[in-house]
């Protein structure tokens, strides 16, 4: 059990796929809270995935974890349903009866006779008690249909004294919506709507639908929804039912120092990092999401933050030196392995990502006014959509340089199959993701040539390189950003096919450092 407050908080057990014994299907289940089992009507939630295959089964039970958790957090937010509630369905029944009510009127030209036949048979209900003390009980049979309505609209799952008590609202608002609609028909008199509150969307009650919608909407890749999700489950098994919209931001705060002092999914206390850039950006941006989309009105996680210790400041990533680029440079020219051989050029001269490099196919190798270029986008060949890129700007058109050029790399991308990859390999990770395992294993070949620390991040540091030697040899700031794919200030640093030969003037003013070692 996950404890509110305070730094003794142990971490949630997560929801995983289980393989059936004599199917071998895999299957997911949930056990219900003891508190909610009258609701759910059930004491476990369980479903096949109908998929023998372990890698398959945990991407396909995601969404359905989700939806179980929707359930029961739909019990969850029923059992805290009051009289704002009550009212407010109340009042959604009214408009709507009143609406419906006046539409029949008008199409068919009720007289007074039908208007009180229609009176007649809401007081018909009643008439069907023998004994006042049935009387109730009559209403919510009445009224049972219509609940049932409002709940399967609202997505709810009212408890059963709410039930009840719901149903005997939505009688009195039948009457109410009668009479008002036959003095607005019959009588001509313009009667305003009676004052109800107005009924709160679900899902601002609910912080693990909210973050399903915006994983969806966003679209989050698979695996951040994946860990984001945990965090999100985590942070409301910590609230104790407490409502998305009832949480404050001294909640946020107590909560994530609660995760730094050892109260997250490890149960180890954390850096100030990992709790800034996990637990608390997955609050903040489903709550940033909701606020912007209408469902809530505040973010309280805005302000909430974990200061880091002095011990927990490490050294900042710096650029690769010249030497240091042309050591790794020369140990690629000796490797047979395709993505050793060509991939640190590429990181080198292009300013690229490792991941932007390792997505790109033999089609994103192309020429303009002959020359050579690589069209950095998102995986699946499209610049329509960054889904699988940092941002927007990063999609690009960056020239090769004349050093790539010499080594033969265009010679090594036409031998490719058509469609291919240019670095083919499988190693997608259950989330689809190519690129980890390559970039991993450069990483530590990398490292080999040049040892780690002292701020070398081995991959990325080629990037920092780049903008270095940009600013070395003056290149425009524009220029540099749309080589890097940063974000650019105007529509003038448009990145497509057309600014090659502009970019190509730039980047050939930055001198190959195996030339000069």
């Amino acid at each position: 059990m996950v404890q509110k407050g305070g730094t003794d908080a142990v971490p949630l057990n997560m929801t995983r796929p289980y393989r059936h014994p004599k199917t071998g299907m895999y299957w997911v289940r949930k056990a219900v809270p003891g508190q909610l089992r009258d609701l759910v009507g059930k004491h476990e939630l369980k479903r096949s995935l109908h998929t023998k295959d372990p890698r398959e089964a945990k991407q396909l039970a995601l969404a359905v974890i989700a939806e179980f958790e929707q359930q029961l957090n739909r019990a969850r937010m029923a059992q805290q349903f009051g009289p704002q509630e009550l009212k407010a369905l109340e009042g959604v029944y009214y408009r709507d009866r009143r609406s419906n009510l006046l539409e029949q009127a008008r199409r068919g030209n009720w007289d007074a006779s039908l208007w009180l036949g229609q009176e007649a048979a809401h007081e018909a209900v009643l008439d069907a008690s023998r004994h006042p003390s049935e009387d109730a009980a009559v209403v919510r049979d009445w009224g049972a249909p219509h609940v049932d309505a409002l709940a399967k609209r609202f997505n709810i799952t009212p408890t059963p004294a709410f039930r009840d008590a719901l149903s005997e609202a939505l009688y009195i608002a039948e009457g109410a919506a009668t009479a008002d609609a036959r003095a607005e028909h019959q009588d001509y008199r313009l009667v305003p709507e009676r004052p109800y509150p107005a009924f709160k969307d679900p899902a601002a009650r609910s912080l693990s639908t909210l973050f399903s919608m915006y994983a969806k909407a966003r679209p989050l890749p698979s695996s951040t929804a994946e860990q984001w999700g945990k965090l999100i489950q985590h942070f409301e098994g910590w609230l104790q039912g407490k409502p998305a919209d009832r949480v404050s931001q001294p909640d946020v705060q107590r909560y994530v120092d609660a995760v730094r002092a050892g109260g997250g999914l490890s149960g180890r206390p954390l850096s100030a990092k990992r709790v800034n850039e996990g637990y608390l950006a997955a609050i903040r941006r489903t709550y940033a999401w909701a606020v912007k989309r209408g469902y809530l009105a505040d973010n309280p996680a805005k302000g909430a933050s974990v200061d880091a210790r002095p011990e927990e400041k490490g050294q900042r990533r710096r650029a690769y030196e010249r030497g240091e680029v042309a050591s790794i440079l020369l140990a690629a020219r000796q490797e047979s392995t395709p993505y050793k051989r060509w991939v640190p050029w590429l990181l080198a001269f292009t300013g690229a990502r490792v991941s932007e490099v390792l997505n790109a196919r033999k089609a994103d190798i192309g020429q303009t006014e002959g020359i050579a270029y690589i069209y950095i986008r998102r995986a699946g060949g499209t610049a329509t959509s960054a889904a699988s890129l940092k941002n927007t700007w990063s999609v690009r058109c960056v020239p090769l340089h004349p050093a790539v050029l010499a080594e033969g790399f265009l010679g090594y991308a036409e031998g490719l199959p058509e469609g291919a990859y240019l670095f083919p390999g499988d190693w997608k990770d259950k989330h689809g993701n190519r690129t980890k395992t390559p970039a991993n294993r450069l990483r530590d070949w990398i490292h080999r040539i040049v040892p780690a620390g002292d701020g070398i991040a081995p991959n990325h540091s080629f990037r920092h390189w780049l903008v270095s030697e940009c600013k070395r040899a003056r290149i425009d700031p524009d220029h540099q950003r749309q080589l890097t794919g940063h974000s650019i200030r105007d529509v003038h640093g448009s990145y497509g096919p057309a600014d090659v030969p502009v970019l190509m003037e730039a980047l050939q003013l930055i001198p190959s450092p195996v030339a000069s070692s």
